[in-house]
């Protein structure tokens, strides 16, 4: 190789590695963690995004970017997708950058997200095939109890302040659904047993699903991964947050409030 192609091939490559999304996401570090900015827009891979919170949306980017961890593989080239706990909809344009043709259905019921996830949608697609229900996922029509957080913890809740619309999730998964994302802050296993007893969990080829466990309440992830299994899923698990206080457990360093777990499953081979 020529020296002046040489340094042709090392100047693209160092525009490679300053534009991957590890770098991006790192330039951006210091701007997201700042606590005195509520809310804000950032630029991200030449398009806008529009956030409330901005730790909230550092970690769906290393999340949904660096770990891929919707990156669902589809011989479908317009797959249908279930985002169930859309928030701002970074998880919706991950999924339409990949497939650019898919019918995208986004449920979200904080109040505080929908307007962002709206203009998130709006200002980088100007297409038709992605729905946004302004709903909470439920096992039935109605109303109910939230808790408004306007980051990524907001949850049906009894003690919420905020009343929200439900909406019966097994109308959405009547038909098949290539891929369902399921975070819901502790409410996975009902949504899950509900598909299940409407006989419409089998519907779903692939799925991402994360697990709560909040304290003082009874942990449920053996029932929700029996239920997969029973329903003809393969799963992995990864989690990087175990725990409960100190008191409660011999192992200091998984001593947190809370447990979580990613779920990513897809239908077994018959």
């Amino acid at each position: 190789m020529r020296w002046k192609d040489y340094q042709t091939a090392l100047r693209k490559a160092r525009f490679l590695v300053t534009r991957s999304p590890r770098a991006e996401l790192a330039s951006l570090k210091q701007q997201l963690f700042d606590a005195r900015q509520d809310g804000g827009k950032i630029s991200w891979r030449d398009k806008p995004i529009r956030y409330c919170d901005g730790r909230s949306l550092f970690h769906q980017l290393a999340d949904i970017y660096l770990s891929g961890a919707y990156d669902f593989r589809s011989l479908n080239k317009n797959p249908t997708i279930l985002d169930i706990g859309a928030n701002i909809g970074v998880a919706v344009r991950r999924c339409r950058e990949r497939f650019p043709a898919a019918h995208i259905m986004a449920l979200e019921p904080d109040p505080n997200l929908v307007a962002v996830l709206r203009e998130n949608v709006r200002v980088n697609w100007t297409d038709r095939q992605t729905e946004i229900v302004p709903c909470a996922a439920w096992v039935e029509d109605g109303e109910a109890s939230f808790r408004s957080t306007g980051r990524d913890t907001g949850a049906l809740d009894a003690r919420g302040g905020t009343t929200v619309r439900t909406v019966n999730v097994a109308k959405f998964c009547a038909k098949p659904v290539d891929f369902l994302k399921l975070d819901v802050e502790g409410s996975e296993l009902s949504i899950l047993s509900h598909l299940d007893a409407a006989g419409c969990l089998t519907n779903i080829k692939s799925m991402f699903v994360e697990l709560h466990h909040w304290d003082g309440d009874r942990l449920c992830w053996h029932e929700a991964l029996a239920l997969l299994d029973r329903s003809g899923f393969e799963y992995r698990i990864k989690s990087d947050l175990l725990g409960q206080p100190a008191a409660e457990i011999p192992f200091e360093h998984i001593a947190y409030p809370a447990s979580l777990a990613s779920v990513h499953a897809w239908q077994r081979k018959k």
